[in-house]
């Protein structure tokens, strides 16, 4: 089990989903979609366009009776995009979601 599922089931929650989302460039003009999920950049061969710079990470996990709550990591431009960063803050954004609703 990683690490981020196992600290998520410690407080009672469980890992859904995880997208990364890359920043892609103009070619001869042309702008692809500005930004696509890495699923579909490898699905439509794109590779070759993503910028190595910038990017967004969104986590979604949900308790045990299903609630879903997403949080957002966004990486600026100009910095070097970090998967496994991306998804540690993502993930804790989301948790302190949780936090913040459970204290309402």
């Amino acid at each position: 089990m990683s690490k981020l599922k196992q600290t998520l089931a410690e407080k009672g929650l469980k890992l859904r989903r995880v997208v990364h989302y890359r920043n892609l460039r103009k070619v001869d003009g042309v702008q692809f979609p500005p930004f696509a999920p890495d699923f579909a950049i490898k699905a439509m061969g794109l590779g070759g366009l993503i910028e190595p710079r910038g990017g967004t990470t969104i986590v979604t996990i949900c308790d045990a009776n299903g609630k879903t709550v997403s949080g957002v990591a966004e990486c600026h431009k100009n910095d070097s995009y970090k998967k496994k960063e991306g998804v540690k803050i993502a993930a804790e954004r989301a948790v302190e979601s949780f936090t913040i609703e459970a204290q309402s």
